[in-house]
């Protein structure tokens, strides 16, 4: 019994690192691809990183009330160290994307298992269409969103099932939630249903 868990727990992993070296590949050759040129939202997240190491500092892109720029502050050491770069550029959302990818795999590890958790993991990071294309777009605020969602509901997740640790799960979920919402306001469409469900399982505290 033990052996057998032992062999489908070395398939998981297979299929895992798998899914890794497949969709790094894939992103591999968009960005040599007509699809990984760098649009006109990508250069301002650049631009604006030059423009942080020259001691500009933007809350909300420029011109507009909202959207974060926090990729490009984080952007801005790199760019610093290494030059502006269209890979660097191109790194950064890829990173995201990877975290999004683990992040889905725990929190789907806690509702059906590992078998379903790889699998949830993977199919998010070896994306279809123009999903991947979108992992490899340095666009403000969608990467770091989607991460601040995930963590949002991995804690809400733990909130639920773990009483116990409501006030630290409460504090976490609330800070990604607005770390969310002000990396673009569209994540208030997943955010707000998401609080609904702790929120009603914990109504007496």
């Amino acid at each position: 019994m033990k052996s057998a868990a032992l062999v489908r727990s070395k398939w998981v992993l297979a299929c895992l690192a798998i899914a890794v070296a497949v969709g790094l590949l894939i992103r591999w050759w968009l960005l040599g691809a007509s699809q990984g040129a760098v649009s006109a939202d990508e250069a301002y997240t650049g631009l604006q990183a030059l423009r942080i190491l020259d001691g500009d500092v933007p809350l909300v892109i420029e011109g507009q009330a909202y959207t974060a720029v926090l990729d490009s502050y984080l952007l801005a050491p790199f760019f610093w160290l290494f030059g502006p770069s269209v890979f660097v550029l191109k790194l950064l959302p890829m990173v995201w994307w990877f975290i999004a990818s683990a992040l889905l795999l725990r929190i789907s590890l806690g509702l059906r298992g590992r078998a379903v958790g790889v699998l949830t993991g993977s199919l998010f990071w070896v994306a279809p269409g123009c999903l991947i294309v979108l992992s490899t777009r340095a666009y403000e605020g969608y990467g770091i969103g989607v991460v601040a969602v995930l963590v949002a509901c991995l804690t809400a997740q733990r909130s639920v099932n773990e009483p116990e640790s409501v006030l630290r799960t409460a504090v976490i979920t609330g800070a990604a939630s607005g770390l969310a919402f002000y990396a673009h306001p569209m994540y208030a469409a997943v955010v707000l249903p998401l609080l609904l469900v702790p929120s009603f399982v914990h109504r007496a505290e």
